[in-house]
């Protein structure tokens, strides 16, 4: 696994030793940001990412290579926590990350350290368990640690059918493989 683009381009990624995780193909991460940087417009300087079910990191570090301010890395494995701490340690970008070892259904009760709000959230949770993001993400909103007119990117099965989440406007959805990467737009307060 590798950073596709930006400062760290060409740079590995470790992943977490096991198969608690699953890796994000090229393909995807390369759709999910030409979506991001082309279709959406965003540019991704001075923004704060969330990488929920982060696994190795790769779309917050690949975020982070093309200019992100800061990400925050959330996932319950320790074993992907360390790799992702790896991760950051190897690219010099500790100062700008938190990595958080916690379950997502947990989170509400974690006090957010990093100062601004989020601006885009990758969610990229376990297939059997896509139930886990909305709880997740109606924790997020609850503690207000969404700015508004925020993006959510979530990977899911292609097999499992389309969930609306409240306060989230779906802008996007596309099949990549077996995957589907759905684009919601925070819109509520």
């Amino acid at each position: 696994m590798r950073i596709i683009s930006g400062k760290y381009s060409g740079r590995k990624i470790i992943t977490p030793k096991g198969k608690e995780t699953r890796p994000t193909t090229d393909r995807f991460k390369e759709t999910l940001f030409n979506i991001i940087e082309n279709s959406l417009k965003i540019d991704l300087k001075e923004k704060n990412i969330l990488d929920l079910f982060a696994g190795s990191g790769s779309l917050g570090l690949e975020a982070m290579s093309r200019g992100a301010k800061s990400c925050v890395f959330v996932d319950k494995s320790s074993k992907a926590i360390k790799a992702i701490e790896d991760n950051v340690n190897n690219l010099g970008l500790s100062s700008s990350s938190n990595c958080i070892n916690i379950d997502v259904n947990k989170i509400r009760k974690f006090k957010k350290n990093v100062e601004d709000k989020i601006d885009i959230i990758f969610s990229d949770p376990p297939y059997s368990k896509t139930d886990i993001n909305e709880i997740a993400i109606s924790n997020l909103v609850k503690n207000s640690w969404i700015r508004r007119n925020s993006y959510l990117f979530l990977e899911t099965s292609s097999r499992r059918p389309i969930k609306d989440i409240k306060d989230f406007q779906i802008i996007d959805d596309r099949k990549i493989g077996d995957s589907l990467l759905i684009t919601y737009l925070y819109s509520s307060y």
